[in-house]
């Protein structure tokens, strides 16, 4: 969750405490007057952290202090000296993986629940951002895909190539069944099918799931 959403999601019963009183409450007007501290505490435990990572970690401990202090609040068990122990609650809970306002997903590879339990290892966004500009194919290689590509094509029927143009031209399944007259099962066969014949062409290595049934049996097989 990026820092500013973070410092702002303060759960519901944040909000129902202001829209019932109007004004800032106690716990309010103390978090504001110990922030410095909180946030000092927060950057301490999260020092070994880049400075991203310890960027995000401060504000969600923020933010999941100011969420300890509302429901205190709201149970009428709100006192001052509260402040530390919500701090270093907050701070625990950061650590576990929970975050203010997102709820855990197991499946995502980013989160760090799956990371920390699985030992998922990931560069995060900033790797990805610096792979940015070597996701591209250089000019050499897009010349040769252009000579590639057609001289495959005019190896294809009028139906495939047809089919072929259209899905390149980004129209669904369903919309090339349309208007080839067939059943969307069909096309999905025959994307199949063209996908093996391509890196057949090329002389790649496809997935398996890529080649159609009979063509992976075979492979498998020797035949």
């Amino acid at each position: 969750m990026p820092t500013a959403l973070a410092v702002q999601s303060v759960h519901r019963p944040v909000q129902e405490t202001f829209r019932r009183d109007q004004v800032s409450p106690a716990w309010h007007a103390e978090l504001v007057r110990s922030l410095p501290a909180v946030r000092g505490r927060a950057g301490k435990s999260f020092r070994r952290l880049s400075p991203a990572d310890r960027e995000e970690a401060v504000a969600d401990v923020t933010a999941g202090v100011a969420c300890a202090l509302a429901r205190l609040h709201d149970r009428g068990r709100y006192r001052p000296w509260y402040l530390p122990a919500a701090t270093a609650f907050a701070v625990r809970r950061h650590r576990s993986g929970c975050r203010v306002g997102t709820p855990d997903n197991r499946r995502d590879a980013l989160s760090p629940v799956p990371r920390r339990e699985c030992r998922v290892q990931s560069d995060g966004h900033t790797a990805l951002a610096s792979a940015e500009d070597r996701w591209g194919a250089d000019p050499a290689e897009r010349a040769a895909l252009r000579v590639d590509f057609a001289a495959w094509r005019d190896t294809l029927g009028g139906r495939d190539r047809t089919l072929v143009d259209l899905l390149g031209l980004g129209h669904r399944p369903s919309e090339v069944a349309d208007r080839l007259g067939l059943s969307r099962g069909r096309v999905s066969q025959l994307r199949a099918d063209l996908r093996a014949r391509w890196h057949a062409f090329t002389g790649e290595a496809a997935p398996a799931a890529a080649w159609p049934r009979s063509i992976a049996k075979s492979r498998r097989t020797g035949d």
